[in-house]
């Protein structure tokens, strides 16, 4: 059972990455977006400590 379930379990992840990678970034963008929104109303050195940690 296993020997077969994990190669097609890789092959999923293999074709469905694109698409997620895709979803990703536009998450990122839109959180990047949402971020600089903020930014201008407060300092930036605030957002990019908090980022970091």
């Amino acid at each position: 059972m296993k020997r077969w379930i994990l190669p097609t379990l890789k092959l999923a992840r293999v074709r469905t990455l694109p698409v997620v990678l895709n979803k990703i970034k536009k998450t990122i963008t839109s959180f990047k977006k949402s971020l600089q929104q903020l930014s201008t109303n407060s300092p930036q050195r605030m957002f990019r400590s908090s980022l970091k940690k």
